[in-house]
């Protein structure tokens, strides 16, 4: 592609934010693929200045204020979370913050759910120039995330205060995971949009910026995406079948799995120090082993923070309290007992079986996002925390705003998604 064909597809994908029906889509993706580099916990406001301006272009539009066309089922499972995290906060520590953050939730889900909606009524017209907006808007973001940790947190100084610098590598990570897990929506983007090239050098491209970072999760999300995309594509029926499996053993067994093999790996010397993969540890088996207390209901929402003395030996982990496990499956069975467990095994299966609709190259690098999501929510940040309900809140609208041939197949336009 010549320099003329690159400076006309960027005029062409950047009218998006002239036309009311598509300007959310174009503040969605313009904000979320660099917006975390100068500010790693804004990905929580994302989705709602997306919203705010879905409502501006209604109203430029002149129309009456409609939803758009949705599913029950979708809605079914937003209620269930809604309830089941709200039920829990009156028997947590602390009531009036576990209601807080159920309104939190309740709030984000129902946006992200607004926003993958919203995206079916887009018009191939804009769908083809957000798929432009989406890979280049990434690629800027890649560079962004190069260019601050080549100037040493360079970008990052020049945005926060002095007092905040000691959280600059911190920030760096969270802009790492975000990257990490927005390439597969933005590779679908590329491969729909005709850049093959292009989308075929982005897992490269993304893994070498995120690799300059100290980020120990995003590399490792990378990796194992790309081998659930190859795995997925050169064998679709049985990855579906092991992604639906997989995912939900991991939901159901994890505290059973650290209850029977904490005794024997978290000793002294054993060498867990490095990549802090020790503290984890002794924070998984810590909150394992506090599961059985509360089995069938758990302990709240946000039961962990109140929990000051977990008894661990703290061979590797130096504080006394956690914010949060650090893992998806535990903190669903700690907050909500077999209950929470059951009904996000659920979620999941039902998710694949969607996802099972799609064409197989579609399919593929849907499964890949999942698992990314999956991987992060298991080894690092928190299931609740704001940034992270944002990131992974607008991977569907995403890979609808982009979807094609690719997506629905040329033939038939398969696909429930």
């Amino acid at each position: 592609m010549t320099k003329v064909e690159w400076r006309s597809n960027i005029l062409d994908a950047l009218t998006v934010f002239k036309r009311p029906e598509s300007i959310s889509f174009a503040v969605l993706v313009s904000l979320s693929t660099w917006i975390s580099v100068l500010a790693p916990r804004v990905m929580g406001i994302v989705m709602p200045v997306a919203a705010v301006f879905a409502l501006i272009g209604a109203i430029r539009l002149r129309q009456r204020m409609r939803m758009p066309l949705m599913e029950n089922e979708v809605w079914l499972f937003w209620a269930g979370t809604v309830l089941l995290v709200t039920l829990s906060a009156f028997w947590s520590p602390d009531v009036g913050y576990g209601l807080e953050r159920s309104v939190k939730i309740a709030t984000s889900l129902a946006l992200a759910i607004f926003l993958f909606f919203l995206a079916v009524e887009l018009s191939e017209e804009h769908r083809s120039r957000l798929r432009k907006l989406l890979v280049v808007s990434f690629i800027f973001g890649l560079f962004l995330i190069t260019v601050n940790m080549l100037t040493d947190a360079g970008l990052y100084r020049l945005v926060t205060s002095g007092k905040a610098l000691d959280k600059a590598e911190v920030g760096a990570n969270r802009a790492a995971v975000v990257m990490a897990v927005l390439l597969w929506p933005t590779l679908l983007a590329a491969f729909e949009a005709g850049w093959v090239r292009i989308g075929w050098l982005l897992p490269a491209l993304t893994l070498g910026a995120i690799l300059l970072t100290h980020s120990q999760t995003a590399p490792v999300v990378v990796l194992l995406g790309f081998v659930v995309y190859a795995f997925c594509r050169f064998a679709p029926r049985l990855g579906t079948v092991l992604v639906g499996i997989i995912g939900v053993a991991l939901i159901l067994l994890m505290p059973f799995f650290f209850l029977e093999t904490c005794s024997s790996i978290l000793q002294p010397g054993i060498g867990w120090q490095a990549a802090s993969a020790g503290a984890r540890i002794e924070i998984w088996c810590a909150v394992s082993s506090a599961i059985p207390d509360a089995f069938f209901f758990g302990h709240g929402v946000e039961g962990a923070r109140a929990v000051q003395h977990w008894g661990m030996a703290h061979l590797y982990f130096p504080g006394g309290g956690i914010l949060h496990p650090h893992n998806a499956a535990l903190q669903i069975w700690y907050e909500y007992g077999v209950v929470g467990a059951l009904f996000a095994s659920a979620l999941w299966g039902v998710t694949v079986r969607r996802l099972s609709g799609l064409t197989p190259h579609a399919r593929a690098i849907c499964f890949a996002a999942l698992t990314s999501i999956a991987v992060v929510s298991y080894i690092s940040h928190g299931l609740w925390q704001s940034w992270w309900l944002g990131t992974v809140g607008i991977i569907p609208a995403l890979f609808r705003m982009v979807a094609g041939n690719i997506w629905f197949g040329v033939q038939g336009r398969r696909g429930p998604l």
